[in-house]
C-alpha cells in the first residue's frame, strides 16, 4: 500500500509543481528540458539491465516507434504545463487520468476481448466526464477567440494526446518488446523526450540563458524526480501490491484525481462550476467500474 500512496503523491506533485512555476518565476520550457534530463538519467541508472536487453532488439521499426513516442511524451508534457497554468490542476489531472480509457479500448480491440457491461458503462461515463470538464464560462481578459477555443479544447487535447500515446506504448510493448513491462520502457522514452526538448529549445530565444536560471534548474530537477517517481512507484505497486493490476491502476488514478481536486480547491482556490464537479464525480465512478471489471 505504501508504493500506491507514493505513486499517487508523485503523480499529483507534477501538477502542483507546474502550478508553482509562475509563483517562483521558473521558465517552464527550460524546466521541462531539465526534467527530462533528470528523469531519463534516473531511468537509465535504475533500469540499466532492461535498457541493455532492449538495445539488443533494436531495429528500424523499433527505432521509429521510440522516437515518435518520445516526442509525444515531450509534447504532452508541454500541454500539461500550459493546461495546469491556464485552467487549473483539477481539470488537467482529471483529463490526464481518464485518458487511460483510450489504451483500455485499444487493448480490448487488439486482444479481441469481450466488453462487459461494467467496462462499457465505465468508458461511457469517462467520455461524458471529459465533456463536462471542458465546459467553462468565458473568463475576464480572455477576449481572443482563439485563446477561448484553446482553453475549451485543452482537456480534449490532453485526453486524446495522452490516451493515444499510451495506446502506442502498449502496442510497442506487445509487438516489439513483449518481454518487457511497459513502465520499464518509459525511462528510455524519457531520454528521447530530453533530446527532442533540447533540440527544439535551440530555436528559442535566450534558451541557454534561461536554462542556467537557478529557480528553473531547481524546479526542473524536482519535476524530473516526481516524474520519474510516478513511474517507478507505479512499477513497485504493480509488483508488490496484493491486488490485481487493474485495481492498482484504478486506485492510483482515483487517488490522483481526489488529491488533485482537494489541493486545487483548498490550496490554490481553483473554482469549478457545478457541471465540472459532476464531471469529476463521473470520472470517479468510471474508474471504480473499470477497476472492478478489469
Amino acid at each position: 500500500m505504501l508504493y500506491i500512496i507514493l505513486a499517487i503523491l508523485s503523480s499529483t506533485s507534477i501538477f502542483v509543481i507546474f502550478k508553482l512555476f509562475e509563483k517562483f518565476s521558473v521558465k517552464p520550457y527550460q524546466a521541462i528540458v531539465i526534467n527530462y534530463f533528470t528523469a531519463g538519467l534516473l531511468g537509465l541508472i535504475v533500469f540499466k539491465g532492461y535498457q541493455s536487453n532492449i538495445m539488443h532488439s533494436w531495429n528500424v521499426d523499433w527505432r521509429c516507434w521510440i522516437l515518435v513516442i518520445g516526442i509525444l511524451f515531450f509534447l504532452n508534457f508541454l500541454l500539461i504545463q500550459y493546461s495546469t497554468r491556464r485552467i487549473g490542476m483539477t481539470t488537467t489531472s482529471v483529463a490526464c487520468k481518464i485518458s487511460v480509457i483510450i489504451p483500455i479500448v485499444f487493448s480490448m480491440l487488439f486482444d479481441k476481448e469481450l466488453i462487459s457491461f461494467g467496462k462499457a458503462l465505465g468508458i461511457l461515463l469517462a467520455l461524458i466526464a471529459i465533456v463536462l470538464l471542458t465546459i467553462k464560462r468565458e473568463e475576464t481578459g480572455t477576449s481572443n477567440s482563439i485563446s477561448r477555443l484553446l482553453l475549451f479544447a485543452m482537456p480534449l487535447l490532453l485526453f486524446f494526446g495522452l490516451g493515444i500515446t499510451d495506446a502506442m506504448v502498449k502496442y510497442v510493448q506487445q509487438t516489439h518488446a513483449s518481454n518487457y513491462v511497459v513502465t520499464h520502457l518509459t525511462s528510455f522514452f524519457f531520454s528521447i523526450s530530453f533530446i527532442s526538448a533540447f533540440l527544439w529549445g535551440l530555436f528559442k530565444k535566450h534558451f541557454f540563458r534561461s536554462l542556467v536560471h537557478l529557480a528553473t534548474i531547481i524546479g526542473g530537477f524536482f519535476l524530473g524526480l516526481v516524474n520519474f517517481g510516478s513511474i517507478f512507484f507505479l512499477i513497485l505497486s504493480l509488483k508488490y501490491a496484493p491486488f490485481d493490476d487493474s485495481l492498482v491502476f484504478g486506485m492510483v488514478n482515483l487517488g490522483i484525481i481526489l488529491l488533485s481536486v482537494l489541493i486545487g480547491f483548498l490550496i490554490f482556490r481553483e473554482h469549478l462550476y457545478k457541471i465540472n464537479w459532476i464531471g469529476v464525480l463521473m470520472a470517479f465512478i468510471s474508474f471504480l467500474l473499470l477497476s472492478l471489471n478489469g
